[in-house]
């Protein structure tokens, strides 16, 4: 027979082992999930692409035109929202991190 010091212990060891469980499950769930955004995002740019260009179908006839839209003047807008953009997701992920506890990264 446990004493009843010993049925706590117990309880609280489960409770920590399905806290756990269910981080596990999350983060299955949000690779999962970055993954299939990923899938989309290259099927967008490959079958939009393609079109855009005026190109067959599946080929990205124009594959450098990304890096050379930067160079004209009239993008300050769009680097301008990048940066803000970027500086954005920085700032929710450090509050989502402080908000969590979660240093271990």
């Amino acid at each position: 027979m446990s004493t009843t010091e010993e049925r706590i212990e117990r309880i609280h060891e489960r409770a920590k082992e399905r806290r756990q469980e269910k981080r596990r499950r999350l983060l299955q769930i949000e690779r999962t999930a970055a993954v299939a955004l990923s899938v989309v995002l290259v099927f967008m740019i490959g079958f939009f692409g393609s079109h855009s260009a005026g190109g067959a179908a599946g080929v990205v006839v124009n594959a450098g035109y990304a890096g050379a839209s930067m160079l004209t003047s009239a993008v300050g807008g769009y680097v301008l929202i990048a940066i803000i953009a970027f500086l954005l997701g920085v700032i929710v992920t450090a509050l989502i991190k402080q908000h969590r506890g979660d240093d271990s990264d």
